[in-house]
């Protein structure tokens, strides 16, 4: 009985490291942003990630939400 219960928290874990950074991967880039001049929104502005042709364009608030195709590092400077 306690070979089975071992061979069993075996297999789950064994899953569990197999299935566990396929779900990692699949999370979503999805950046929000708003595009402002002088404290107003700005609207109709394209934002483009770089490098790609995936953009979006802001609404009439100056606001925006867009999902990143590559894999990003953002560096707040």
């Amino acid at each position: 009985m306690e070979k089975q219960f071992l061979k069993m928290k075996l297999i789950i874990a064994t899953l569990c490291m197999v299935v566990l950074p396929f779900t990692l991967m699949a999370q979503s880039n999805l950046i929000t942003g708003t595009v402002i001049s002088e404290d107003e929104g700005m609207p109709g502005v394209s934002v483009v990630e770089k490098g790609t042709t995936n953009g979006t364009v802001t609404d009439i608030d100056g606001k925006y939400n867009m999902e990143l195709k590559s894999p990003t590092i953002f560096i707040d400077n």
